[in-house]
């Protein structure tokens, strides 16, 4: 429970960032006349075509202290950049390995603790540099929609928050069903089960330790040989080990003395889905899709 508040207190501290208001962080002339750089430039992001103060600003440059020019470079908000676009990289990369290499599915029964760090440090390190550079180069709420800039900037933002919302909602109400799965079915003495479901009872993660033998199913879990559900680190439980028998030292009579809980059902039944699970999917599928409208927004930005 602390921990689900602790990550409570990172998303509302998100929020609170988000309200800030405007700050004027922009390069040193800009911080001395508290003029924007859209007062110099035609891009309201700064750099490329200079207006006429632009152009007169840049001329009086070249009379000036050499070391005055240092001044329209802000080496902070470089490095700002370069931090918000590193992580933004390793961020959607693991989103785009979890979902199209290890699927889904290798989280629907927990969350791996690794990834959920990853994805909660690169959502906070986002937002914070996202809010410094975009109040850098803003200074207007006109600039959100009456240019092609700012329209993609809000489209941008609102879909990192469609992702953070997301992210908050997984992990305090999703991740909890995910990592303590209903018991009903593992508190049943005797079950008949196809192997599809036999796979669950690995001994792994809590679960008993079953195992298959011509259409039976048997408990190996108060077996010392079956600890965490792995025998001789050559089979494993969850598995049907009719043809496998041959191979081992011992006779059949070693199962048969084992407690029998169940058939194994020759036909595969197909056991749908809760709820908690298909909205897992669902966010999941929806994150990756919002990855790559991202992704393509960016290109937008430098294709203009």
């Amino acid at each position: 429970m602390s921990s689900r508040v602790t990550l409570l207190k990172h998303f509302i501290l998100f929020l609170l960032l988000g309200l800030t208001t405007a700050l004027y962080a922009t390069p040193q002339y800009a911080q001395e006349t508290s003029l924007s750089c859209v007062s110099c430039h035609v891009d309201p992001a700064g750099g490329g075509e200079l207006r006429e103060m632009g152009k007169g600003y840049k001329l009086s440059l070249k009379s000036s202290n050499p070391q005055q020019k240092e001044y329209s470079k802000s080496y902070m908000k470089l490095l700002i950049l370069f931090l918000h676009i590193f992580t933004a990289i390793f961020w959607f990369g693991t989103i785009l390995y979890v979902h199209i290499v290890l699927k889904p599915k290798y989280a629907s029964k927990g969350l791996p603790p690794a990834e959920m760090k990853v994805g909660l440090i690169s959502m906070i390190i986002m937002a914070i540099s996202g809010i410094y550079l975009t109040l850098s180069k803003v200074d207007s709420w006109d600039i959100f929609y009456t240019s092609t800039f700012g329209i993609l900037l809000t489209i941008k933002i609102s879909l990192f928050l469609i992702m953070v919302l997301s992210a908050a909602y997984v992990i305090l109400f999703i991740a909890p069903k995910l990592k303590n799965p209903d018991k009903k079915i593992l508190d049943l003495d005797y079950r008949d089960m196809s192997l599809g479901e036999l796979a669950d009872y690995n001994g792994k993660d809590g679960a008993p330790a079953y195992i298959g033998y011509k259409d039976k199913i048997y408990d190996v879990s108060q077996s010392k040989r079956w600890k965490n559900g792995g025998h001789m680190k050559k089979v494993s439980a969850g598995e049907d080990l009719t043809q496998m028998i041959s191979q081992a030292p011992h006779t059949e009579e070693k199962i048969f003395a084992m407690p029998l809980v169940g058939e194994l059902l020759a036909t595969e039944t197909k056991e749908e889905n809760p709820a908690h699970v298909k909205v897992f999917f669902f966010m999941s599928y929806m994150n990756l899709t919002i990855v790559v409208l991202i992704t393509f927004i960016v290109t937008l930005w430098r294709w203009n």
